[in-house]
């Protein structure tokens, strides 16, 4: 449905995207790096949310709440 990816060079480091299972929207995230450096995925995922929110509903922003 949407996905970000970032690269670098030829290779994925990391992906957020929507995809479907079951019928319902979910979250897909795919991630290479290496070490504990969160930056990108905070960054990634600041851009990503409001698509996230706007396709899978108000549950989402619920449960993204409880798991933080």
């Amino acid at each position: 449905m949407a996905e970000y990816v970032i690269f670098d060079g030829d290779y994925e480091i990391l992906a957020y995207g929507l995809s479907t299972e079951n019928r319902k929207a979910t979250v897909r995230i795919h991630s290479n790096i290496t070490e504990n450096d969160y930056f990108l995925d905070f960054l990634l995922w600041y851009i990503f949310l409001p698509i996230a929110q706007e396709n899978i509903g108000d549950n989402f922003t619920f449960h993204s709440l409880l798991s933080s």
